[in-house]
């Protein structure tokens, strides 16, 4: 079972194509091309400086996120995660 971060040491996210990857930190390198837009895309954080991923939980180790992205998806498709209104 994979434990969770302290929320308030979580980075905010964001999806971005990959030739915006420059701009912050990747979590995901590239989730597909998508049929849309036809570009490649990531998921990475959202507007997060250097100096504050020092005193972050995530991203940390790209097994660790992945297994907390995973965990994430999977508590929201089975229902034991909701979206607040």
């Amino acid at each position: 079972m994979i434990s969770l971060p302290n929320p308030d040491r979580m980075a905010p996210l964001r999806a971005a194509p990959i030739d915006e990857i420059g701009e912050n930190w990747t979590v995901a390198y590239s989730t597909g091309n998508s049929g849309e837009d036809g570009r490649d895309w990531c998921i990475q954080t959202d507007r997060v400086r250097a100096s504050e991923m020092i005193d972050l939980d995530f991203p940390s180790d790209a097994k660790t996120d992945a297994h907390a992205i995973v965990a994430i998806v999977n508590a929201y498709r089975t229902g034991q995660l909701v979206l607040a209104k």
